[in-house]
């Protein structure tokens, strides 16, 4: 029976290396209103493909666990910070990568002498003599702004039992669709443990990807089947596809 329970524990390691997140992070989107702020989060976790196995929902390179963000602007109005980045969300990935290009972008980079050590202390905001590659991005720590499109492709739901209802909101300028007194305050993201996946249920465990989209906006669940099935149509046009809210 031992070499049973020494086959189970194989099984079970190699399944936690497998299915392991590559890094988390939380993005914040802090909105100013004429109410005062408004804001939401929500917890990412971003998975590298590794040799030896199939990462669910994965198939192949990078890919991302999570829900899109949203916010409760007050009087029935709503703001998404969808999982896709770009205008009419033309950057499908812009998730996978998201934390590598904001550190990139805030100054951070590996000098030649750290290249091939892995500590985080070997990450910092110094002139740049290579690059961030993706897998400096999990030894990283710390908070970075997101501006410009590093912002997340943003939506508002006229109606949010009705997906068609959306609308696409510039992150220049919040008062064509809101009115004036809105505009975005901050955007951020905030690097996070790993945790002990699968058991990341929170505390010491590490934070779990955030998830009750559904609750927000019920089109997910009545409208599910179609939202899987669109297809993008010329000009382009931000189409609310199924993957732009959750993963």
């Amino acid at each position: 029976m031992k070499w049973l329970a020494l086959v189970a524990i194989v099984v079970v390691g190699n399944l936690i290396y497998l299915n392991r997140p590559d890094h988390k992070y939380r993005l914040t989107i802090d909105i100013q209103t004429p109410d005062g702020i408004k804001s939401g989060s929500s917890v990412i976790a971003v998975y590298h493909a590794k040799d030896g196995g199939i990462i669910p929902g994965v198939g192949g390179g990078t890919g991302i666990k999570g829900d899109a963000i949203f916010i409760d602007l007050g009087g029935g109005r709503n703001l998404v910070a969808l999982l896709v980045r770009g205008e009419h969300a033309s950057y499908l990935d812009g998730m996978d990568d998201l934390a590598l290009r904001a550190f990139h972008a805030a100054g951070y980079s590996k000098s030649v002498q750290d290249v091939g050590a892995s500590t985080a202390k070997n990450l910092s905001p110094a002139p740049s003599s290579r690059r961030l590659l993706f897998s400096d991005v999990k030894n990283l720590t710390g908070t970075v702004s997101l501006t410009g499109t590093l912002i997340p492709t943003l939506a508002t739901l006229k109606d949010v039992t009705n997906p068609k209802s959306i609308v696409e909101v510039s992150a220049n300028d919040l008062v064509p669709v809101f009115g004036p007194g809105y505009r975005i305050e901050s955007a951020s993201l905030t690097m996070l443990p790993v945790g002990l996946w699968p058991f990341d249920f929170g505390s010491v465990l590490g934070e779990p990807v955030t998830r009750g989209i559904e609750k927000k906006l019920p089109f997910l669940v009545t409208h599910r089947e179609q939202l899987r099935r669109i297809y993008d149509d010329m000009p382009p046009r931000l189409k609310p596809h199924f993957h732009f809210f959750t993963r």
